[in-house]
């Protein structure tokens, strides 16, 4: 959409390797994400809600 409506350069940053084929077929570049950037951008743990608190997965 910001692509075609706007022309915007679109460019996927995806947290896994394996990513949309769609999407990868529609950017006009790929960025790999480097882990470290990836786990110091994670939320503290556990993340307190007006109504719930929220805890990351053990394998996180």
């Amino acid at each position: 959409m910001a692509k075609a409506d706007c022309g915007t350069v679109v460019g996927p940053v995806p947290p896994r390797p394996k990513g949309s084929i769609e999407l990868k077929a529609l950017a006009d570049f790929k960025i790999d994400p480097r882990v470290h950037l990836l786990a110091s951008s994670q939320l503290i743990d556990p993340v307190a809600t007006p109504t719930d608190t929220i805890h990351k997965p053990p394998n996180w």
